[in-house]
């Protein structure tokens, strides 16, 4: 039941498929490369930009 759910969702929410995907990915490395695809993305750069607003680099 859930799977039918989960492929419902991501099939409308790229952004979200992303991040399931992620959790799926057995190498340090292929994690970092899918990551960083993510983050470069408008949804990415809108987290970073929120991040920065909100919390103070030391």
């Amino acid at each position: 039941m859930f799977e039918k759910w989960r492929i419902k969702y991501e099939e409308k929410h790229d952004l979200e498929r992303r991040f399931f995907r992620i959790a799926g990915i057995e190498t340090k490395e292929q994690r970092k490369e899918e990551i960083k695809k993510i983050m470069n993305s408008e949804y990415g750069l809108k987290i970073e930009k929120w991040l920065k607003e909100n919390f103070k680099q030391n």
